[in-house]
């Protein structure tokens, strides 16, 4: 009697699921597992009701409870691997979608997991497949574009987009928004994302959105569709740094720095976000900080040109002439036409040298004229701390 009525429970609960009944399902649910111990259809119940609530680290304890104690069921393995994915375990999803690759909707959501991790010819394999199976499969269709575009291959790109276009999907539509908007048709990229969002609820479509009413200058619009990111993922790092980047705008420095902070909570910061927050410490007087944010910043790319100038000036600006000279002059070798990086190191090496340590700015300006044998102001530089007197015409060239 009591599985009977334990059945009937679950039945009730997934009956006022479906019909939105939240609170209802989950009451049904927790009332099935009171009279019978772990029935995996309640629990993967209370794992999704959990997911749609937001309590993602309840769902996914749940749909792995689930999918642990039945782990053929496919139904149970896709909506955890999907939850995985959400949550950027992007390599752990994709262990658990693998297993249902014979699905042609589960094989094109591999090809653009594959996509995402810059895997192209997994991804690419993955469409081919698709396509065989299915030659009119949309979604499929648009992930080879986008990867003809990648290589550059813009014409391709634009033949098998408007293929796809045949029968347009969420995906469809959400690649015509990055076209137009890429063309600065930001009006049809609105209508374009719209359509997709019409289609889907995606927490990157509403990111879309949000950057296209940036554009057309509407951010109360715009951060009206990063929020909504947010309520489909919370954990959406980049709904909460173009919020900070709007408020940032707005010059609320606190509410800008509160958002930064969650998207960095979020983990995996890029490093256009450390670079932000830097940049944010700065403007609020927290040199140190910001320091700190512009290293880690070049942790992750070396090369990142803002990152590597603004650490470089404030060590000049607090007296660290040596460092700040270093730093100019790696920018220098990576961009070599950045004038102005040469001026800021001849201050430097006039410090360096007025501060007694003569060697040091000889010797660096030594290795600045052997690395750039046509750059005037180093030649010039070099002769001065050698105590020779430049020619007229370098001084002419100098001073030009």
């Amino acid at each position: 009697m009591t599985n009977n009525t334990a059945e009937l429970a679950v039945e009730l609960a997934f009956r006022a699921y479906n019909q939105g009944n939240l609170a209802l399902a989950e009451e049904k649910a927790r009332q099935a597992l009171y009279l019978q111990e772990n029935i995996p259809d309640a629990v993967f119940l209370l794992g999704l009701i959990a997911k749609q609530a937001g309590a993602l680290d309840n769902a996914e304890d749940l749909l792995y409870q689930a999918h642990y104690t039945c782990p053929e069921n496919k139904q149970y393995a896709l909506a955890f691997a999907s939850l995985l994915q959400q949550r950027g375990k992007i390599r752990q999803a994709l262990d658990l979608f693998l297993n249902f690759k014979d699905d042609v909707a589960v094989l094109t959501q591999i090809g653009y997991i594959y996509l995402n991790l810059q895997e192209n010819s997994f991804a690419k394999s993955a469409f081919q497949q698709v396509v065989k199976k299915d030659p009119h499969c949309s979604d499929a269709l648009t992930g080879l574009a986008v990867l003809e575009k990648k290589d550059r291959h813009f014409k391709k790109y634009l033949q098998l987009l408007q293929q796809a276009s045949e029968h347009p999907t969420a995906e469809v539509w959400y690649q015509w928004a990055i076209y137009y908007q890429q063309q600065k048709y930001f009006k049809r990229a609105l209508t374009a994302i719209n359509k997709a969002l019409s289609l889907r609820q995606n927490d990157w479509f509403y990111i879309k959105k949000g950057e296209i009413l940036e554009e057309l200058r509407q951010w109360k619009k715009a951060e009206t569709a990063y929020q909504n990111a947010l309520e489909i993922n919370r954990y959406q790092a980049q709904a909460l740094k173009n919020l900070g980047a709007i408020y940032w705008r707005q010059r609320n420095l606190s509410r800008a720095e509160e958002y930064y902070q969650k998207a960095l909570d979020c983990g995996n910061p890029s490093v256009e976000l450390l670079y932000d927050m830097a940049v944010l410490l700065y403007a609020s007087n927290r040199k140190p900080k910001a320091l700190d944010f512009y290293k880690e910043a070049l942790c992750q790319n070396p090369t990142h040109f803002p990152s590597l100038y603004n650490l470089a000036c404030i060590l000049e600006q607090v007296g660290d002439w040596q460092e700040a000279a270093g730093l100019y002059f790696n920018i220098l070798v990576l961009y070599p036409k950045t004038e102005k990086i040469c001026w800021r190191i001849v201050n430097c090496l006039q410090h360096i040298y007025a501060a007694g340590d003569t060697k040091l700015a000889h010797d660096f300006a030594k290795g600045w004229v052997l690395n750039f044998k046509q750059d005037i102001v180093a030649q010039f530089t070099y002769l001065v701390f050698q105590g020779k007197r430049p020619n007229a015409e370098m001084v002419r060239k100098y001073m030009r």
